[in-house]
């Protein structure tokens, strides 16, 4: 997966990890560490607004 977006004001300090779900599967991402790590939910689990 990729994205590619510009947010020139993302608080990134205060954000460690990034996380996108999809029905059935999940990627997490540590801005810190620079490195795919587990996700903290279920995929699926995120209710629709």
């Amino acid at each position: 997966m990729t994205i590619d977006v510009a947010y020139p004001d993302a608080p990134l300090g205060n954000v460690a990890v990034v996380e996108v779900y999809a029905k059935e599967t999940c990627k997490a991402y540590s801005l810190k560490d620079k490195t795919e790590v587990a996700c903290t939910m279920n995929p699926g689990s995120q209710q629709a607004p």
